[in-house]
């Protein structure tokens, strides 16, 4: 099955993105709408932040992470280097997703 990472929002939260998100997906996972295809990504957390995505991670970590995340700039390898990355929207789209449920007050949780 794979790695996937839901968001747990708290009570009486939604969050919805306009645009819409797109990032990969699994079987069970969204697009970033709740969830996503975290075995994707694993090596871009890894290589770029030193951070696992195998790990359940508290909305302290999360804010940790969208801050991080903020200061990775495009870099055109990323797309030869990393299958999660086609462009710069890819990468762009991940940090929305991070920054939203960070202010949320999401957690992150890890199912594999």
């Amino acid at each position: 099955m794979g790695l996937d990472n839901y968001w747990k929002l708290p009570e009486n939260v939604a969050i919805e993105f306009e645009p819409p998100l797109n990032l990969w997906g699994g079987m069970l996972s969204g697009h970033g709408q709740g969830s996503f295809r975290g075995k994707v990504y694993y090596s871009f957390f890894i290589n770029q932040l030193d951070i696992s995505l195998y790990e359940n991670r508290s909305n302290e970590e999360v804010r940790d992470i969208a801050d991080r995340l903020r200061e990775i700039d495009w870099n055109e390898e990323f797309s030869e280097e990393y299958k999660a990355f086609e462009s710069k929207k890819d990468l762009e789209n991940l940090k929305r997703m991070f920054e939203a449920y960070s202010k949320a007050g999401a957690s992150l949780k890890a199912s594999y």
